[in-house]
């Protein structure tokens, strides 16, 4: 550790301190979306000075620059490389805004700005860039397709606007559900490109306001509106170099091109503005308004170029128009108002009044100058600028144009270069609108020494003739279109290029100048060049000849000379058409082969083409006669054999027979026979291809022809193609198995083809081994059924057999499906085979039911030949469940009509001698002594025995008493033999049924 004196520590906790400072003030880079995911997100982390760096990309966002003085740019240099990042506008309100006094320091560069739009609910502006009581700088973007204004100025703002692209906006109609960008002050005025509205000091260089509409169905007669400018209660506006074309106002009273009213000072400098509509103006121009507050506004015009409707100046201060050039192409006065005039109009008494300067202007309207109450100076013409082609937006004047030089050098605000960025003077002299014709230089070119021998050094030497400036850069040195170098300009505008490597022959040559900031593009007059050097001969063989179409054939030269070995190279022709070229090797022989000339006659020459030394020669010309190729065909079948209907794809291959790469061309017949199958084009690979699905059953002898062609003798070849029947293949189901005896047993087969989406026909027979069962046909979907109920119990292999009965099919036999069948019943009995019952009693007896084989349903019980009064009755139920095995159940004979009067009440009968008059004696007498004692035994215990016995002796002498009463008696059996049958039934359904005799004797 080491430990600081006093002085020292605090020396350097001071130089940490300052170090920490310098770091938390020094400038960043927040990267988009690397750092932070949104625009927005970097402009919220930035601090003043940093930059927020913007990847490619669509960015679907408003943002808000809060204040910050900041760049956010994607490093664009122009509005022309600023599409790869977009931002698009996703909710109501401006693009972009500057709303809280942003300084010049905050800049916006790089991007296209797009689809801002507001809503009338939203009561906010809409458009790209909204700037309220700001200065930032706005450069290099594309504003487009935004609803509203694409730039909106407000409030005080005094922004850069410097070389962006504003087009595409549009100001919609009244009847469309968006908010203008009208000010807040309660104007309804709207510019649609670029709107000015209570701004302070605005600069707008550089840029294109272009397309953009302007719909004014709910605006007001008189108030100013622009599509392309408006300008409204704005300090100051300069406008330098900036194109402002094809913006339409829909309806009048609107302007295409700028408008602006209640200004104080409006600077117009080297600005382009045409093809701007107005109404039912095919054109629309410029149309200031002032003021009658003082002071009065003014207005600087310095070398623009309008091409449109007249330019309107009303009501000014001290203003200065000149080196201008104003085309009105309507002619001398408006059409649609005679009383304007073209060209430019002042027509106001104060504005007629007002020192204007308008000279050294081109005021032209097809006919003589207007004055338009301008009072115009010195130095006017009305004459056609001779722009090189207004049709296509060139209005660069020619080189007779009246204009070149016309204009006045003591003009304020002339600017040090044109809008093509070129010189705006020419030796003191300036031209009237916006560009500038600079002279071309002509050039003198020399050589050296003309003519030269061969491979010797050689200077050509260009001399620029320039004015007062003498032409800068470098001149390029041309052999016809091929650059053989470059030179550099010195001072006094003479370059020179030496060479040693042009070859023997003629040359072409000319220097060519591209320009630079005083001066045009020159080219000079063309020098030719001799280069001297020995003289060769060439020869030429060529093997094979004849040769067959696109073989191989090598071409052979040698070039020579008394004087030496000749380099270069030989180039290989047929009239004017070039085979091939190959260089000389260390003896002067060159070789080439090639393998692309079809059948004909050709005529072949062998050209050296000269190098710095030897002069070039030609051979002889050859005679190469090219004859048709052989060819060889090849045929492949698939499948081989194939069923009946199956498609088969026959491929003829064509190749040539010798030597050589070209593939065959032309058609490949198919024959079955003597029948044509059909005809095939040759692809590119040499291949015919054909699918057939209509050959019948048998064998067939298919023959692929290939016809020829103009390069190509004709070949076949033959092959055997077998079509056989289609296979198929056979599935049975049985159900139910297993199945009881006696059950119906339903046989299903399935038919199915070899061939996807046939389906088989014929006659499905059905067997028990060897036994027939029945027959069934196939239905449209390949199934045939057939039931029995016949199987004996056992098991059976059951098969089924397809006969198709025709050569389309194949038949087939299904797999054996063994069906089991199985014994299915049941037995009853019973505990006694007959029963001896008095009269009016009743007995209980068993009956057994016992399941046979599979047998596991319910049967029902009941008995059949019951004698009257007797009641045959299964206490548990008269239905028996076998699925858990045999079961027994009690059966109750009672020989009465109530069932239960044997069980409940027989019992307590007295014989019959007892019966009569004294049972009723009894039941009188007995009743209330035993309820008596019932009832005295409450009181005392020791009668507890006897209360519980006299209750008792009371019921019964009322049982008795009523058994005495014959009137209440049931009926009962009358004495007999009787043959009672205890049946049961099975319940599904199979209707088994089986019986169990008993002998009834009933007694007296």
């Amino acid at each position: 550790m080491i430990l600081l004196k006093p002085k020292k520590y605090l020396f350097a906790l001071l130089v940490l301190t300052a170090l920490q400072a310098a770091c938390s003030f020094a400038q960043s880079t927040i990267r988009v979306p690397a750092d932070v995911p949104t625009i927005q997100a970097g402009i919220d982390r930035a601090q003043n000075e940093d930059t927020v760096l913007v990847a490619p990309g669509v960015y679907n966002e408003n943002i808000n620059f809060e204040g910050k003085a900041i760049t956010v740019t994607t490093g664009a240099t122009s509005f022309s490389n600023a599409t790869s990042a977009i931002i698009n506008g996703s909710t109501d309100g401006p693009v972009v805004t500057f709303s809280k006094n942003e300084p010049p320091g905050a800049v916006l560069n790089g991007f296209t700005i797009q689809h801002g739009h507001a809503s009338v609910a939203s009561g906010v502006p809409g458009g790209g860039v909204y700037i309220n009581d700001a200065s930032p700088t706005i450069s290099n973007n594309v504003i487009a397709n935004n609803t509203g204004c694409g730039v909106f100025v407000i409030n005080q703002a005094s922004p850069m606007i410097q070389g962006n692209d504003i087009k595409q906006s549009q100001y919609p109609s009244a009847s469309v559900q968006d908010t203008d960008c009208s000010s807040p002050y309660g104007n309804t005025q709207s510019g649609t490109g670029l709107a000015l509205m209570q701004a302070g000091n605005v600069h707008v260089r550089g840029n294109v306001i272009e397309d953009n509409a302007l719909d004014l169905s709910r605006q007001e007669y008189g108030e100013p509106q622009g599509a392309g400018i408006l300008i409204v209660h704005t300090i100051s506006l300069l406008l330098q170099s900036n194109i402002i074309r094809n913006n339409l106002a829909i309806s009048n009273p609107a302007i295409g091109g700028l408008e602006g009213g209640m200004f104080q000072e409006l600077v117009m400098v080297q600005n382009l503005i045409y093809g701007n509509s107005s109404g039912t103006y095919s054109n629309g121009g410029i149309f200031l308004s002032g003021t009658l507050g003082t002071p009065l506004p003014t207005v600087t015009e310095i070398n623009n170029t309008i091409y449109g409707e007249q330019e309107m100046i009303l009501v000014f201060g001290p203003s200065t128009i000149e080196n201008n050039i104003l085309v009105d192409p309507h002619g001398p006065q408006n059409p649609n108002d005679p009383n304007n005039y073209a060209g430019l109009f002042c027509g106001d008494s104060l504005a007629t009044n007002s020192p204007f300067s308008i000279q050294n202007n081109d005021i032209y309207n097809f006919d003589t100058l207007q004055d338009g109450e301008c009072h115009l100076g010195t130095g006017n013409l009305s004459v056609d600028p001779a722009f090189l082609d207004p049709t296509t937006s060139d209005f660069h004047e020619q080189t007779t144009s009246p204009t070149v030089a016309a204009g006045n050098m003591s003009a304020p605000m002339i600017p040090h270069a044109d809008l093509d960025n070129k010189a705006r003077t020419v030796c003191n002299t300036i031209d009237m609108g916006a560009y500038e014709l600079r002279p071309h230089p002509p050039i003198a070119l020399t050589s050296s020494a003309n003519p030269a021998p061969g491979g010797t050094p050689l200077t050509f030497t260009a001399r620029l003739t320039g004015n007062c400036n003498v032409p800068t850069g470098t001149i390029t040195f041309l052999d016809g279109n091929a650059a053989i170098g470059t030179g550099m300009l010195d001072g006094s505008g003479i370059a020179d290029l030496t060479t040693s490597f042009l070859v023997v022959g003629q040359h072409y040559i000319t220097a060519h100048y591209p320009g630079d900031f005083n001066f045009d593009d020159s080219t000079s007059d063309v020098l030719m060049q001799t280069i001297t050097g020995d003289p060769t001969s060439t020869s030429l063989s060529v093997s094979p000849n004849p040769a067959s179409a696109f073989s191989p054939i090598t071409l052979s030269s040698a070039v020579v000379s008394k004087y030496g070995t000749p380099t270069g190279s030989v180039v290989f022709e047929s009239g004017t058409t070039m085979l091939a070229t190959a260089p000389l090797n260390g003896n002067g022989g060159a070789t080439a082969t090639i393998s692309n000339l079809g059948a004909g006659p050709y005529t072949i020459t062998a050209n050296y083409t000269a190098d710095t030394r030897f002069q070039p020669s030609i051979s002889a010309p050859v005679q190469e006669t090219v004859v048709d190729a052989n060819t060889v065909t090849a045929l492949t079948a698939s499948p081989n054999p194939a069923a009946v209907t199956q498609t088969v794809t026959f491929t003829a291959s064509v190749r040539r027979g010798a030597q050589g790469t070209m593939i065959p061309t032309g058609n490949v017949i198919l024959m079955d026979g003597a029948t044509d199958l059909g005809t095939a084009t040759l692809n590119a690979s040499g291949l015919a291809v054909f699918q057939i699905s209509t050959l019948s059953f048998g064998t067939h002898s298919i023959t692929a022809r290939y016809v020829g062609s103009s390069n190509f003798n004709p070949s076949s070849a033959t092959l055997t193609e077998a079509i056989t029947s289609i296979g198929t293949s056979l599935t049975l189901m049985a159900s139910p198995n297993p199945a009881n005896n006696g059950q119906t047993v339903t046989l299903t087969a399935g038919a199915a083809s070899a061939l996807s989406g046939m389906v088989p026909f014929g006659q499905v027979t059905f067997r028990d081994g060897m036994t027939v069962l029945g027959t069934a046909p196939l239905n449209d979907t390949g199934v045939a059924t057939f039931t029995t109920a016949s199987l004996a119990v056992g098991t059976h292999p059951l098969q089924a057999m397809l006969v198709t009965g025709s050569s389309i099919f194949s038949g087939s036999m299904s797999p054996v499906v063994n069906e089991v069948v199985q014994a299915y019943d049941f037995t009853i009995s019973a505990s006694r085979s007959s029963l001896s019952l008095p009269s009016g009693d009743w007995s209980i007896m068993t009956v057994t039911v016992t399941p046979v084989g599979g047998f596991k349903s319910s049967v029902a019980l009941n008995c059949d030949g019951v004698p009257d009064h007797t009641q045959c009755v299964f206490p548990g139920g008269a239905s028996v469940s076998l699925a858990d095995g045999a079961k027994t159940v009690q059966l109750a004979i009672n020989t009465s009509d109530v069932y239960g009067y044997g069980d409940r009440v027989s019992r307590m009968m007295m014989p019959p001698s007892i019966g009569g008059r004294v049972s009723e004696v009894l039941a009188v007498l007995l009743f209330p002594t035993f309820s008596f004692l019932g009832l005295a035994g409450k009181k005392r215990n020791v009668f507890g025995t006897l209360r519980k016995l006299g209750l008792a002796l009371g019921i019964l002498a009322v049982m008795i008493g009523l058994q005495s009463c014959s009137g209440m008696f049931p009926a009962k059996t009358a004495p007999g033999n009787y043959s009672v049958t205890i049946v049961g039934t099975s319940t599904d359904g199979t209707a088994l049924r089986h019986t169990v005799p008993l002998q009834l004797v009933v007694t007296p």
